[in-house]
């Protein structure tokens, strides 16, 4: 095969894989069309209208309560960190508990939040830290202990 012929399979190919790719583009646009509906005037105001009070309220944490959104306070899910902890030993690994409470009760919220959360029950004396994590590990790479 010359170079000339080696040229002509190359842009042959090139265009083949150009409109395969505009095909999937053209594909990808449909669906998403499909899955675009149109809402309500109505609907767009009274969404505005939420969001503008919920940055009125300016509230450190929002949550999704029975499917709307609400501010509400930052210590909001402590309640499901200290219920697990009453599970533990009294020595823990901390990453353990978080994974145990994103998997238990499926809150929507990061296990960042929950290591901050956790980490001010420290600060409070409501737990203190036995061993601290490698420092090439997240800081909730560590044991801690109950106090009473």
């Amino acid at each position: 095969m010359n170079q000339n012929e080696e040229m002509m399979l190359l842009l042959t190919t090139l265009t083949h894989e150009i409109h395969a790719l505009h095909e999937e583009i053209h594909q990808i646009r449909t669906i998403n069309a499909n899955l675009q509906k149109e809402v309500s005037p109505v609907f767009v105001s009274a969404a505005a209208s939420k969001w503008r009070q919920l940055q009125e309220e300016n509230a450190v944490l929002r949550a999704v309560i029975n499917g709307r959104l609400f501010s509400v306070p930052e210590d909001f899910y402590d309640y499901f960190i200290r219920s697990e902890i009453e599970n533990q030993n009294d020595e823990f690994q901390e990453g353990q508990l978080i994974g145990r409470i994103l998997g238990k009760y499926q809150l929507g919220i990061s296990d960042g939040w929950l290591a901050m959360r956790i980490e001010k029950m420290i600060e409070n004396g409501k737990l203190q830290i036995i061993t601290n994590a490698p420092s090439d590990c997240p800081a909730y790479h560590r044991v801690i202990r109950k106090i009473t």
